[in-house]
C-alpha cells in the first residue's frame, strides 16, 4: 500500500550514474537512521546517468507512519524526476475549524516538484515528494536513448500494474469476509464492509494521483476500478442536463425536521442553522479552541508554517468527517439506520481521535503550550472519548 513520506524528509540523495539501478539516502525528521536505497531502475531523463542532492526548505513533520520501514529499501524504481507538475494553493490557509462545504474552491498555481517513487517485494508503494526544495546535480555519467526512455516507461508501467493486481487481490480478499446483505448484520459484519469500501477508496485516490482528472484520466480510472467506462463517458456527455435536472429536485425537496423530542439529545441546531448531533458540536468547538491556542503562542505567520501544528488540525478534521459518518443519520432521526453500523462507524472515529491526541501532544510540545493549558485540551478530548464509548455501549444494546 502507499507510504506518503515526503512531509518527514528533510535532505537526501540519489545516484543513478550506474545504468539500471539507482542507490542512495533518505534523512526523515523523527528517524535515527536514514533510509538506504537500493533499487532496480532509472530515473526520469532530467536526472537520469546523475547524481542528485536533495534538500527541502519548508519545515518538515516527525515521522509518525504506524508503518514499519526497513532501513534498506529494496526493490523496483518507479517514477524519479525534478519536473513532477503540481497545483498548490496561491492563498492562505484558512483556519481549519471553518466548514469546509463553506470554502469556495482555492486557487491554485501550477509548480514542479521532486518526484521518487519506489515499488518493494512486499507490494508496498513510497512515495517523496518536494514541492518547496532545492537540489544539486551532477553532470550525467550517461545520457538516455529515445529506445531505453520508452524501456523505462514500459518497466515503469509494469511495476505499476503488478502494484494494482495486488491491490485487486487484496480487494477481493475483503470482499469476500463480507456477509450476504440478505442477513442480519452486527458491529462486526459492517466492520469488514467499510474495511472493504475503505480499501477500494485508497486505491481510488491513488489512481486519481496517478493519473490526474481529465476526461481520459476518468476512463481509464473507472477501467482499473473495474467499473463501466463507456457508461462513465454517456454519464460525463449529459452531466450539464443532470445538474441542471438535480438542481430543480433540491429546489422542490426538503429534509423534514428531526423530531422535536429528540433535541438536545440526538441533535442540536448549529450557529449558521444546520442540524447535527451533539458530539459533532463539541468536537468542531475543540478544534476551534485547539486551533486559536496555537495562533495565538505561534502568532498567525509561524502557525501556517508549523508542520506539527497543521498535520493536527489536519488530523481533527478527519475524526470530525468520521463522527459526522457515524452521527449524520442519528441527528436527523433516519429510520434506517441500525445501531450495528453507528457502532462501526463509532469505532473508526475512536481509532482517528487517538490519532488525533498524539498529534496533540507532538504539537503542544513543538509550539511550547504551557502544560496547564495542554491539560485542559486533553481533558476536553478524553471527554469526546468518553461521549464516544458511551453512545457505542447505547447502540450495542438497541
Amino acid at each position: 500500500m502507499a507510504v506518503h513520506i515526503g512531509d518527514a524528509v528533510t535532505h537526501g540523495f540519489v545516484d543513478n550514474r550506474q545504468k539500471g539501478r539507482l542507490v542512495g539516502r533518505i534523512w526523515l525528521r523523527g528517524r535515527s537512521r536514514p533510509l538506504q536505497l537500493d533499487l532496480v531502475g532509472n530515473a526520469h531523463p532530467d536526472l537520469a546517468g546523475r547524481r542528485v542532492y536533495f534538500r527541502r526548505k519548508d519545515p518538515p513533520v516527525a515521522f509518525t507512519n504506524p508503518v514499519a520501514l526497513s532501513d534498506l529499501q529494496r526493490g523496483r524504481l518507479g517514477d524519479l524526476t525534478a519536473r513532477k507538475k503540481v497545483e498548490v494553493p496561491t492563498l492562505p490557509t484558512l483556519p481549519l475549524s471553518v466548514s469546509a462545504e463553506a470554502d469556495a474552491p482555492l486557487a491554485t498555481k501550477p509548480v514542479e516538484a521532486f518526484y521518487l517513487e519506489w515499488f518493494t517485494p512486499d507490494h508496498q508503494r513510497l512515495v517523496v515528494e518536494l514541492m518547496v526544495f532545492s537540489l544539486r546535480r551532477s553532470r550525467p555519467a550517461w545520457v538516455p536513448t529515445a529506445q531505453e526512455e520508452q524501456q523505462r516507461m514500459r518497466e515503469v508501467d509494469h511495476a505499476w500494474q503488478r502494484y494494482l493486481a495486488y491491490w485487486d487481490s487484496f480487494i477481493a480478499r475483503l470482499d469476500r469476509s463480507v456477509k450476504d446483505p440478505e442477513e442480519p448484520w452486527d458491529e462486526y459484519d459492517y466492520e469488514r464492509f467499510l474495511k472493504v469500501c475503505e480499501a477500494r477508496s485508497e486505491k481510488y485516490n491513488e489512481l486519481v494521483e496517478r493519473y490526474g482528472d481529465s476526461p481520459e484520466a476518468r476512463l481509464r480510472i473507472a477501467r482499473d476500478m473495474g467499473w463501466d467506462a463507456d457508461a462513465l463517458s454517456l454519464d460525463e456527455g449529459s452531466e450539464a442536463e443532470d445538474q441542471e435536472e438535480s438542481g430543480e429536485v433540491a429546489g422542490m425537496e426538503a429534509m423534514p425536521e428531526p423530531d422535536p423530542a429528540r433535541e438536545g439529545r440526538d441533535w442540536i441546531r448549529t450557529p449558521d442553522g444546520g442540524i447535527c448531533h451533539p458530539l459533532e458540536l463539541r468536537w468542531s468547538e475543540l478544534l476551534a479552541r485547539v486551533e486559536r491556542a496555537l495562533q495565538r503562542r505561534l502568532g498567525r505567520a509561524r502557525f501556517l508554517a508549523h508542520p506539527e501544528a497543521i498535520a493536527l488540525l489536519v488530523q481533527f478534521r478527519v475524526t470530525g468527517s468520521r463522527l459526522t459518518g457515524a452521527l449524520r443519520g442519528v441527528a436527523w432521526g433516519e429510520l434506517e439506520v441500525e445501531g450495528g453500523l453507528v457502532v462501526a462507524c463509532l469505532k473508526r472515529a475512536l481509532h482517528a481521535l487517538h490519532e488525533t491526541h498524539r498529534g496533540l501532544l507532538a504539537a503542544c510540545e513543538a509550539a511550547g503550550l504551557g502544560k496547564l493549558q495542554v491539560a485542559r485540551l486533553q481533558r476536553e478530548l478524553f471527554l469526546v472519548r468518553e461521549a464516544i464509548l458511551r453512545l457505542m455501549q447505547e447502540y450495542r444494546q438497541r
